[in-house]
């Protein structure tokens, strides 16, 4: 979804935005969710994804496309893309993935570091680097990405907010 604007704009989960500057993409909440922030610094473009599960290929609701990890930064960079931005110049931030209900710890039910994975394999096939992540734990996270610096601003409960 392209969107436009001096303003925020929540991302819910299992969706993506694709923004002009200037605006602020939000994603509260994220738990083992996965906001992936790709932007085009020199364009002042950018996107991000409030995904939930890492792969496409592994999920039932093949309608909603964004709520995957690996097939969100797919469909991100075709969009960013067509509106201008020079994909060997994307740059990747990403947050989240945390571990939120230890009694599900067994072997590959980790959905968090699933979704951290993803993307980093997805990342690399695309050829884009990932600048900054802030990702795992057990402990929910808020983040802030202003699309015209490619900043995000995260806070992790009442802690204070810290820039990647």
């Amino acid at each position: 979804m392209n969107v436009g604007g001096n303003r925020n704009l929540a991302v819910p989960i299992g969706k993506y935005y694709v923004a002009i500057e200037p605006i602020t993409l939000t994603c509260i909440g994220l738990g083992s969710c996965l906001a992936i922030a790709l932007y085009d610094p020199d364009r002042g473009i950018g996107s991000m994804a409030h995904t939930m599960l890492p792969n496409y290929s592994e999920g039932l609701d093949k309608e909603n496309p964004g709520k995957y990890t690996d097939i969100a930064i797919y469909l991100m960079v075709d969009e960013l893309t067509e509106l201008g931005a020079w994909k060997g110049g994307l740059k990747a931030k990403i947050a989240g993935g945390a571990q939120m209900f230890q009694s599900f710890d067994g072997e590959g039910l980790d959905i968090g570091m699933r979704n951290v994975d993803a993307a980093i394999e997805t990342l690399e096939k695309e050829g884009i680097a990932l600048v900054s992540k802030h990702v795992g734990g057990s402990r929910g996270r808020n983040i802030w990405f202003d699309v015209r610096t490619g900043v995000i601003d995260l806070q992790m409960g009442r802690d204070e907010i810290i820039r990647i």
